[in-house]
């Protein structure tokens, strides 16, 4: 799980140090995020069988889903190469947390009760909002600039 967030900070990392950042792949970095996150996602919701968990679970990958749209679209609409956020950053350490704990819960590190796990989807599915709104603001942002 460390990996799979790790290289999506370093893969934009290493692009933008080297200059190696494409239009193509500005579009294509939220779409393979959100596979990631929902593949994630799932797997979690098929260990924890709760309805309100598994109600959070997907708004947060509708969430996922709409946050990928707008942000691809706006990279690939506007030839931007620019569009990490620090929402988008915050997201992603906010759910590597969680999932962290929800993993060591699972793995039976420490035991988790049924409203920690409430709280840790909530917290989860939050993110991902926040950082649909940034997504939004920023697809807002350049289509002010550019009309």
């Amino acid at each position: 799980m460390l990996s799979i967030f790790a290289s999506d900070w370093l893969d934009g990392w290493i692009a933008r140090r080297f200059n190696q950042v494409t239009h193509f792949g500005a579009a294509l970095d939220p779409i393979r995020d959100f596979c990631v996150r929902f593949l994630l996602l799932l797997w979690f919701l098929l260990q924890i069988n709760d309805t309100i968990i598994f109600t959070l679970g997907i708004i947060t990958a509708v969430l996922e889903i709409v946050s990928s749209i707008i942000n691809s679209s706006t990279a690939w609409k506007y030839r931007t190469t620019s569009l990490v956020t620090f929402w988008g950053k915050a997201r992603a350490l906010t759910q590597f947390i969680c999932f962290g704990a929800l993993l060591g819960s699972l793995i039976e590190l420490f035991t988790l009760t049924l409203t920690a796990e409430r709280i840790l989807f909530s917290v989860i599915a939050f993110a991902s909002l926040v950082a649909l709104l940034s997504y939004y603001g920023q697809r807002q942002r350049f289509n002010a600039l550019f009309s």
